[in-house]
C-alpha cells in the first residue's frame, strides 16, 4: 500500500453501500461485471443487485481479479464499446 491514507479510504468504504442506481434510466446502458478471482470484493458478497436499475447487465469473469480491466484488458475495451 502506498499512501498513509490508504487505510483510513479502505476502513470507510468497507461500511459504505451503493444506493440509488435503480433510478438510473433506461436509456444509460448498466454493465456491471465482477471478476471471479476477487478475493477483495467477492460478487458473492459485495453484490447490490437490489439497487441496479432492472436493465442492468450483470456479468462474472472468469481469470479476473479485483481489478478486472487489468486482468482483461481487451474484453474491457470490448465491453465499453458494446454499452449501448
Amino acid at each position: 500500500i502506498g499512501t498513509e491514507h490508504f487505510p483510513e479510504h479502505f476502513a470507510r468504504t468497507r461500511v459504505l453501500r451503493f444506493e440509488g442506481g435503480a433510478a438510473i434510466g433506461s436509456e444509460v446502458p448498466v454493465r456491471v461485471v465482477w471478476g471471479r478471482e476477487d478475493r477483495v470484493a467477492p460478487a458473492r458478497t459485495s453484490r447490490a443487485d437490489d439497487q441496479l436499475p432492472p436493465h442492468r447487465r450483470i456479468e462474472t469473469w472468469a481469470g479476473c481479479g479485483h481489478v478486472v480491466m487489468w486482468d482483461r484488458r481487451e474484453e474491457t475495451v470490448a465491453a465499453i464499446l458494446d454499452a449501448g
